[in-house]
């Protein structure tokens, strides 16, 4: 029962390829013979065509009509060129389809099957013209149809490959063009990301370090104008203050002793900023300058008397 029902599924599957290819091969036979009446009739309507127009054109007009008829003549030879094309590929398809099944089922009786062949092609009303052309052209047709459909199959895929591999050689030319204008280091090496990140941070941390110092400057600036703006300063500023005035006043009495007079004449005398040397040391609060001469304690007292004064 399994081997019957194995022949029938086969003899099924074969009686629907054969009618498959019966209805493929017609279609085409119709195909054909209806391109080769109307290439008759545009034949005959162009010779009338061109003897009509030929008699009312100049000599001029007559060379620019062959020359248009002519390129007319070619498209439509480029047309029927792929029409037979098409028609030997459908037909090289039939035969390897044919060999397949005889191999699949050797009971079936090939010699009562249709021939496929070209030469035995039938065409409804056609012409003795069209007879002519196609006895001629099917004693070629054998010789076509050898052409394995794997030769054609092989040519398809290694245009496609082409195409692929022009479309990646493309990218990398695209690639290079953009990346030309990148230089290497003294190592040839790059940075990885591991290290942008290192550097990212490091930045990070100075740029929150000079905030930091920001914060700090701007304290200390809101402190020296407040200490500014008051008039009468602490006590240790005052004491300083005296016993700065009292040495600079000895020194300048002192000074002045030595420097003759020179009332009568005129000069003038350039005025210039006194220098700060490194030694010098500077109030950070409130910007009170104290010479090299004056030791660090009162410096020292003077700084702290500004917290305790704020205090």
């Amino acid at each position: 029962m399994a081997d019957s029902n194995t022949d029938t599924l086969k003899e099924t599957k074969l009686k629907f390829a054969l009618q498959v290819v019966k209805e493929r091969s017609r279609k085409l036979q119709r195909q054909l013979a209806n391109t080769e009446e109307e290439n008759s009739k545009l034949r005959q309507l162009n010779a009338q065509n061109n003897q009509i127009m030929l008699k009312k054109l100049n000599e001029d007009d007559k060379h620019d009509v062959i020359r248009e008829q002519q390129q007319e003549i070619e498209e439509l030879k480029k047309q029927k060129s792929q029409l037979l094309y098409h028609l030997l590929m459908v037909s090289s398809e039939n035969q390897q389809l044919w060999k397949t099944l005889t191999k699949n089922n050797t009971a079936i009786d090939v010699s009562a099957m249709p021939s496929l062949n070209l030469k035995e092609l039938s065409y409804p009303s056609k012409t003795d013209k069209n007879n002519s052309y196609l006895s001629e052209k099917n004693e070629k047709d054998c010789t076509l149809e050898e052409i394995s459909l794997q030769l054609f199959d092989s040519i398809m895929i290694d245009k496609t490959d082409l195409k692929q591999l022009n479309s990646k050689i493309l990218d990398l030319q695209k690639k290079v063009k953009e990346n030309i204008d990148i230089t290497c280091t003294a190592d040839n090496n790059t940075y990885s990301l591991e290290q942008l990140t290192h550097h990212d941070n490091k930045l990070v941390h100075m740029k929150e370090l000079l905030l930091d110092e920001q914060k700090k400057l701007k304290q200390a600036l809101q402190n020296f104008s407040t200490i500014s703006e008051k008039q009468n300063s602490c006590t240790t500023c005052k004491s300083t203050d005296d016993k700065l005035n009292d040495q600079t006043e000895t020194d300048f009495d002192v000074k002045t002793k030595e420097i003759p007079d020179y009332s009568n004449d005129t000069c003038s005398v350039p005025t210039k900023e006194i220098p700060v040397t490194k030694d010098d040391k500077i109030c950070p609060l409130c910007g009170y300058l104290f010479e090299h001469s004056v030791p660090f304690d009162i410096f020292h007292e003077h700084v702290i008397a500004h917290f305790t004064a704020d205090g």
